[in-house]
């Protein structure tokens, strides 16, 4: 993923971002457009390096970032990895371990990093970056644990978040196109950060949902108003639908990350949406577009 004339860059953005992610990486060189991968070339380079003399110590260390950008061209370094050559260590840091090679996979050992607390993000923040505790708990929540993103959701204005994914679900729920294609249109107009953090808050409430629904209420990190929302659409959905509705908001995030028209994306989310409600009222047997807020 970094060529060799990328080194300097790649080490401001470190300086810069230690908590980054690909996106942020790839927006800090220009390449919002461009797919990242790991070629043949970039597979090449690692085995003439590894295949020099050290000087300065007696191990020589490959840090690989995000190898599930290797794909097929990774098979390049099978042998390397599973013969290495002696005093030879590699490190390779991944998000996704379920999109890494399985032949890479299974030769290296893994060790899984667990998400970062509320409160541990919260301290993060008010020490760091300033935050006042009451400002870095709302935004820890949001966050699920990742200080890069929480980091990312500083500078997003604050709005009634709730109130508007009440709206939202309303308008998918009725449905009403009109109105819905008016809402898309507010949608698209906001930033690409905005269009995230609402897109988060919506995972988080679904997700203290899912809690509802198997019997962990108690974990809930809740508002009262978050609450009543969260007790309405309890009655209405199932794990299975939830779940459904967790995996299309994930995956748009990923496309406003990608920089998809704005217009064009809201108009697709609001659609998924509708036919997921009408899925889940038929499979519970509901009238749910009469019912969804009675």
């Amino acid at each position: 993923m970094i060529c060799s004339d990328w080194l300097v860059e790649w080490r401001e953005f470190l300086e810069k971002n230690p908590y980054g992610d690909y996106n942020s990486w790839i927006r800090s060189i220009g390449k919002e457009n461009k797919q990242g991968n790991i070629n043949a070339k970039e597979c090449g380079d690692i085995l003439h390096r590894l295949s020099f003399t050290t000087y300065e110590s007696a191990h020589k260390i490959l840090i690989l970032w995000l190898p599930e950008f290797l794909v097929k061209e990774g098979n390049r370094l099978l042998k390397l990895i599973e013969e290495p050559p002696e005093k030879t260590i590699f490190l390779f840091v991944g998000h996704n371990p379920d999109r890494i090679l399985n032949t890479i996979l299974s030769r290296m050992q893994a060790l899984r990093f667990n998400r970062l607390s509320d409160n541990e993000v919260v301290q993060g923040l008010v020490k760091s970056d300033g935050l006042t505790p009451e400002s870095a708990a709302n935004i820890a929540v949001l966050s699920n644990g990742n200080l890069g993103r929480a980091r990312d959701l500083i500078n997003v204005s604050s709005s009634n978040h709730t109130a508007e994914l009440y709206h939202w679900l309303v308008l998918c729920a009725k449905p009403s196109v009109t109105e819905l294609m008016r809402w898309g249109d507010d949608f698209s107009k906001l930033g690409r950060e905005e269009q995230k953090v609402f897109l988060f808050y919506s995972i988080h409430v679904f997700r203290e949902i899912l809690l509802m629904l198997n019997g962990a209420a108690s974990l809930n990190r809740l508002t009262e108003e978050e609450l009543n929302l969260a007790s309405r659409l309890s009655k209405k959905l199932s794990t299975e639908g939830i779940t459904e509705i967790l995996s299309t908001l994930d995956q748009y995030i990923y496309y406003v990350e990608r920089n998809a028209s704005g217009k064009i994306l809201a108009t697709s989310l609001c659609i998924e949406m509708m036919h997921l409600f009408r899925n889940q009222a038929s499979r519970k047997k509901l009238a749910f577009f009469k019912e969804m807020y009675v």
